[in-house]
């Protein structure tokens, strides 16, 4: 989201900076804007180097476990990937951190203002290149090099970083995609409905029975699970988490039963503010994927 936010930030940037009293010239409209580039893309870096893996981690953790191993043990997983991160572009940029650019080198002697011609002669004292000579042949050289520069290391954890960045892209798009607005969407359809005691008493028998039915899978699985190797206590985690989904999903229908009786719905509001909020979702989404296709994969008529 901030890296969208940038575009406009820049086209705001080039429009009010003339406009104000400052003596801003255009290698400074440019140098503020690429530091707040870069500020933009380490910020990234460190949500998806950092803080995410951390917080994957720690939810995944042993929840027997003590809450300060927990911890460690995250951290211990984020300065992995940290510096598994900073070894790529410290090792990228070492080696490969110098850009070569061509240019074009002018020689030629510089004549006084004064030996120049009529046409040529410029007021005041100083000198200028050498002009045509009678032949045709110009009066001074132009030979092609290449300059090498070093680069910065923030240009590589920026180009690391986008590199990175499109595989989550391809991972995890569809949950603001696809999974947001269909969820945003189906929050409105099911919304809650006043019942009446019937129907309140039936649904709460349902919620109960599924209630017994999660507790006998806990205790059967709680009986079984006795092993203590690695690959058992992974496969406890995926089942804790499957088992807290369900557990989870429970508690929401629970908790929806109890609005639609006791509160006759709930706020009428919030489904439709829900659905409102599904449709700009979803209009964005389709505007997200038709950029892609008409800048990336289609060239631009001339």
């Amino acid at each position: 989201e901030v890296l969208v936010l940038m575009l406009p930030f820049d086209v705001a940037m080039a429009s009010i900076l003339p406009r104000l009293d400052l003596a801003v010239d255009q290698l400074q409209e440019e140098a503020v804007s690429s530091t707040m580039w870069v500020i933009a893309y380490i910020s990234c870096a460190g949500m998806a180097f950092v803080i995410i893996p951390f917080s994957i981690n720690f939810y995944d953790s042993d929840e027997e476990d003590s809450f300060g191993r927990r911890l460690c043990v995250s951290f211990a997983w984020s300065a992995l990937i940290l510096g598994i991160f900073a070894f790529l572009v410290g090792i990228l940029w070492g080696f490969l951190g110098e850009v070569e650019l061509p240019v074009w080198s002018t020689t030629s002697p510089l004549l006084p203002y004064s030996k120049l011609s009529v046409l040529q002669k410029q007021s005041g004292e100083g000198y200028a290149l050498a002009p045509n000579n009678k032949d045709g042949t110009k009066g001074f050289y132009q030979n092609q090099g290449i300059v090498t520069i070093r680069t910065t290391i923030a240009v590589y954890i920026l180009a690391m970083t986008a590199f990175v960045g499109w595989f989550l892209v391809m991972l995890f798009s569809g949950i603001g995609l696809i999974a947001l607005p269909m969820d945003l969407i189906n929050a409105f359809r099911t919304r809650p409905k006043a019942i009446d005691v019937r129907d309140f008493a039936n649904r709460k028998l349902e919620l109960k029975n599924r209630a017994k039915e999660l507790m006998d899978v806990g205790a059967d699985w709680e009986r079984e699970s006795k092993g203590s190797s690695r690959k058992a206590r992974a496969k406890e985690r995926i089942f804790a988490n499957k088992f807290k989904a369900m557990v989870l999903e429970l508690e929401n229908d629970y908790e929806k039963l109890m609005i639609e009786y006791k509160e006759r719905g709930g706020n009428p509001l919030i489904p439709w503010f829900q659905l409102f909020l599904g449709v700009m979702s979803f209009v964005i989404s389709i505007s997200w994927i038709a950029q892609v296709v008409l800048f990336v994969f289609l060239k631009p008529p001339h």
